[in-house]
């Protein structure tokens, strides 16, 4: 037998295998098509391997080569840079909090006087073949970004390092430091001596510079009190800013309800956990004490939701329907400012039901008790939000505002004797 499997024999191997011998041969065939192409793919594999090595090794040969300090020269760059790594992996060293802080600051103090100077490279030497321009390659248009590169490791190190502000206070000095950084060469001559800009084109440049850049600054702050509002005051969303000046509202069709739909939901949550299952007669001295518990359900309604500047700016109403004995409105007043300066409300209605009593089978005589029935609280949707200021004199009720009433057995019960004392009427 040969080192090729016959095809003839596999179809003997396997009963009532009836295929052409063309496609026997390619079975047989694909074991060795597919040890054919991982051999060439391990080839290719390992010369890609082998480039992406030797690539990896140029790379960091010249960054050695960049951070290796000129030979008898110690004014460099590249010293002030490793005295700052030395500095900053000496700082962990002590445990006593102020020495680590002294270290590290002086660190920062040689880290950055040596970035910008690197930045300011226009002959470094990569490697013997290799030169790179850093100051050409942070120009864009005349545009030199260095300073603001310095800028931002000023500000890291004094908000960050120092003061341990937040950062939107170190985004915020940013831009004004970045400019200071990038008009002192102006005021800098050679000697060194320090004088004022003679030429009226470089007076201007600096008036230009520091104006652009505060008003940049003024934006990032405009920006940072922005998201402080939405995070204080996210009602302010589902406000139309389409006139707004200086926001632009990005996905309009997706606003988020006004928070007073989520004060109504805990304000009906209320009010069925205070009178579900009550007596009626509890129920009804709830009710005409009404005015008098406002001030105590606002304060365990408010305490359910989560403590907001825009809490100060809802008002909580609850008001008994005319005309409806047992209905009570619950209004979400927003007093705080609108675009049209007209505010708004959302709304919400409650009805409180009495579940039937035992019913007393006719023939026996038995006194009527004080409590016929438990209390039973069902509350709509929330409707809104409306425009304006809500007229509590002309409640309106919307039918949709309105839940469904629970239908209980004894409802049922009730309905089928009244069908049938109508079917047969008593005989006088």
């Amino acid at each position: 037998m040969g080192s090729v499997i016959n095809p003839f024999l596999l179809s003997q191997i396997i009963p009532g295998l009836t295929l052409s011998p063309v496609i026997l041969w390619i079975l047989a065939l694909i074991p060795f098509g597919l040890l054919l192409a991982l051999a060439i793919t391990s080839i290719f594999a390992f010369d890609i391997a082998k480039s992406i090595v030797a690539s990896i090794q140029n790379t960091f040969q010249q960054i050695v080569n960049i951070l290796t300090p000129p030979k008898d020269k110690w004014d460099s760059w590249q010293v002030l840079i490793w005295i700052s790594a030395f500095s900053w992996v000496f700082s962990m060293l002590p445990r006593n909090e102020i020495i680590h802080s002294f270290i590290a600051t002086v660190g920062w103090l040689f880290l950055i006087p040596g970035v910008h100077w690197f930045m300011h490279e226009e002959k470094l030497k990569a490697a013997p073949d290799v030169e790179i321009n850093v100051k050409k390659g942070l120009t864009v248009n005349n545009f030199y970004f260095a300073p603001w590169i310095t800028g931002a490791l000023v500000c890291i190190f004094l908000f960050g390092s120092l003061i341990q502000s937040p950062i939107s206070v170190a985004l915020v000095f940013w831009p004004p430091i970045s400019a200071i950084i990038a008009s002192l060469p102006k005021f800098i001559k050679l000697g060194p001596e320090y004088a004022l800009p003679e030429k009226p084109e470089d007076r201007q440049q600096i008036i230009l510079l520091m104006l652009s850049n505060l008003l940049l600054s003024c934006w990032i702050g405009l920006y940072f009190l922005t998201q402080d509002w939405l995070e204080q005051y996210p009602s302010i969303l589902s406000s139309d800013l389409s006139r707004s000046a200086f926001v632009l509202d990005l996905s309009p069709r997706d606003k988020p309800a006004p928070r007073g739909s989520i004060l109504l939901e805990r304000a009906g949550e209320t009010v069925e956990g205070q009178l579900a299952e009550r007596s009626w007669s509890q129920v009804e001295r709830w009710l005409l004490e009404l005015n008098e518990r406002k001030g105590e359900f606002q304060e365990e309604v408010f305490s359910q939701m989560t403590d907001l500047e825009e809490n100060e700016l809802w008002q909580l109403e609850l008001r008994p329907v005319p005309g409806m004995e047992y209905a009570l409105q619950l209004f979400a007043v927003w007093i705080g400012p609108t675009t049209d300066g007209m505010g708004y409300y959302l709304t919400k209605t409650c009805l409180i039901n009495r579940k039937p009593g035992t019913r007393v089978p006719p023939g026996e005589s038995a006194t009527p008790p004080a409590v016929t029935g438990l209390a039973q609280v069902a509350c709509g949707g929330v409707r809104g939000p409306f425009p304006g200021k809500p007229d509590y004199a002309r409640i309106q009720i919307f039918p949709d505002a309105l839940p469904l009433p629970e239908v209980t057995p004894e409802a049922v019960s009730g309905m089928e004797d009244r069908s049938n004392h109508e079917t047969h009427p008593t005989r006088q």
